[in-house]
């Protein structure tokens, strides 16, 4: 069932004294996938979610904000247990004049975070970028509505960002100062000051149009960045190392990653743990479909594997949309969206590639889902152990885009529901996820989500690494009966696969908890209705006790709540 402790399943902690009953039910992750958590169900659109870690179980979110008539951008904290941190409906971090729009964000390694995104605040669609921090409380800093990364002429657009080791931030984005689209890069301190020139360090200006950086750490205060580049005519890939002082690194305007025939696009770009990095991308090179390829750079900027990249997918059909995570051995894993098994329908692939360049699962990437019509925009977080959590949108019903995922194991084996877990199956659209992990082998995802229509609003949940959703202890209650009885209440509002409860308690000022005999209370298994329980325990005395509850799943493992105190 996983409804108690083990750190991040904890879900509430309760102090009793004596003759008193408390109950208490907050918001905590839900359950039920029909529900989920709310992040921002305010007026007009909420949409384009980005997730960080909080360090400590939760996570931070941003979004994209039109509760204002133009776009705004606004951030949420969620905790481990599923309570918001902040005020209702987030935090303005920027409400300037006109839109902000496609905010990222990064840890500031102190719980909060620094988010930049695109800003219009100039109009005639010039857009900006600036940049902002909140702290872990939710007290936003540096200048009011956001610190000028680049402000000059044209259009400056897609900023991504990654942490600088220290407190601050990296910041790529594609820049149209020129004729055509080039990539820059700024850095920022934890205090809010920039660190390079002003409007940022040119990383590559070659002819034609440079777009779409994906950036990376290197792990020494510095970035790896890669991006599409058409200087020769149609999309390549390169990529750019710059150091914490603002210089480059490798080749001017980049080393090749790709410059096979016909179109290289979409890069995604993971660190390799050794100061260099692997990158993916959809490949045309066959003439026919989109295949996806890979390449390793280390950082002396020297490509490791084939030239041009080695093969990752190129079964029939068109392979899709590659996002990347580190594998934390040297290598990665690489989901994507796939046509193989049908020209109108995408099934979601992944392979992990190790240190060398070799695909270590199936010939052209293991399953993901085969769920019946389209499953399409995966994204990924890997789970510590070698393998990956896989999270997509997906039309399997043929009414609306819901949410699911699956665990694939280091060895590529699906480890959750075949075709994955529902994590939001309301009706209307949920689009979009965003993913990180919760450091207990499971993932916080968010998403963008039409329930009610006409509007967009954002949901989140946290999945554990067993694939299934939180259980939510609605209550647990103690009241001392006499001096030698104490009586115990509980209500869950869900279980799964729950084969019952044992009472466990100690004296207060003791370290050994000891089970109460006669003490188990049978489950219901699996239900989405609310149960109550009651046990009374005769064998208490005078003194300070604590009491939990201990909950077995029917395969036999066990979760602890927390204790609470009853004085007698």
């Amino acid at each position: 069932m996983k409804p108690f402790a083990n750190a991040p399943q904890v879900l509430l902690a309760l102090v009793f004294t004596t003759l008193s009953t408390c109950s208490l039910s907050v918001a905590q992750w839900s359950s039920n996938p029909t529900v989920n958590n709310p992040i921002c169900t305010s007026t007009g659109n909420q949409r384009s979610p980005s997730i960080i870690t909080d360090g400590a179980g939760g996570a931070i979110i941003t979004w994209g904000d039109a509760r204002n008539g133009n776009g705004d951008v606004f951030a949420q904290r969620i905790n481990e247990v599923g309570v918001v941190e902040w005020t209702a409906n987030g935090i303005a971090i920027s409400t300037a004049a006109l839109g902000q729009e496609f905010p990222k964000l990064v840890s500031d390694g102190a719980g909060g975070a620094i988010i930049a995104w695109q800003d219009n605040r100039p109009g005639l669609s010039n857009y900006d970028i600036y940049v902002r921090r909140i702290t872990a409380s939710g007290a936003v800093q540096w200048t009011a509505d956001g610190v000028p990364i680049c402000v000059l002429a044209g259009i400056q657009g897609n900023p991504q960002i990654v942490s600088d080791g220290i407190g601050g931030a990296i910041i790529t984005w594609e820049d149209a100062r020129g004729t055509n689209y080039d990539i820059y890069a700024q850095r920022i301190d934890s205090t809010g000051l920039v660190q390079w020139t002003a409007n940022g360090v040119a990383v590559c200006t070659a002819a034609a149009t440079q777009r779409r950086p994906m950036i990376a750490t290197d792990g020494a205060g510095g970035a790896i960045i890669t991006w599409y580049d058409q200087r020769a005519g149609d999309n390549d890939v390169y990529t750019q190392r710059i150091n914490a002082a603002g210089a480059v690194q490798w080749t001017a305007n980049g080393v090749v990653i790709s410059t096979a025939t016909n179109f290289q696009t979409n890069p995604s770009i993971a660190s390799d743990g050794s100061g260099g990095a692997i990158i993916a991308w959809g490949d045309f090179r066959n003439g026919a479909n989109y295949d996806i390829y890979a390449q390793r750079i280390n950082a002396a900027g020297a490509v490791q594997w084939t030239p041009d990249g080695d093969t990752v997918c190129v079964a029939a059909g068109a392979q899709e949309s590659p996002v990347i995570v580190s594998d934390g051995t040297g290598g990665a894993i690489i989901t994507w969206q796939d046509s193989r098994s049908g020209s109108t329908n995408y099934n979601i692939y992944a392979q992990r590639v190790g240190s060398s360049g070799v695909g270590q699962w199936a010939t052209d990437g293991a399953l993901v889902s085969g769920a019946a019509n389209d499953q399409a925009a995966p994204t990924i977080e890997g789970d510590g152990t070698g393998g990956a959590i896989i999270a997509w949108h997906d039309h399997r019903t043929n009414g609306s885009f819901d949410i699911f995922a699956q665990h694939m194991s280091a060895l590529g084996a699906a480890q959750w529901t075949p075709n994955g877990v529902a994590v939001s199956t309301p009706a209307e659209d949920q689009t979009i996820p965003a993913i990180i992990g919760d450091s207990a082998g499971g993932a916080i995802i968010v998403w963008e989500d039409k329930r009610p229509n006409p509007t967009w609003d954002i949901y989140a949940t946290k999945i554990f690494a067993d694939g299934a959703l939180p259980i939510q202890l609605a209550s647990f209650t103690g009241v001392a009966l006499s001096s030698h009885e104490i009586r115990l209440q509980w209500t869950t509002l869900t279980e799964t696969n729950n084969y019952g409860f044992h009472i466990q308690k100690r004296r207060e000022g003791e370290t050994e908890w000891g089970e109460i005999a006669n003490s188990f209370i049978p489950g219901h298994g699996t239900t989405i209705e609310p149960h109550s329980y009651e046990f009374v325990d005769v064998t208490a005395s005078v003194g300070a006790w604590l009491y939990r509850l201990k909950q077995t799943d029917l395969d036999g493992t066990a979760d602890y709540s927390e204790p609470i105190q009853i004085d007698v």
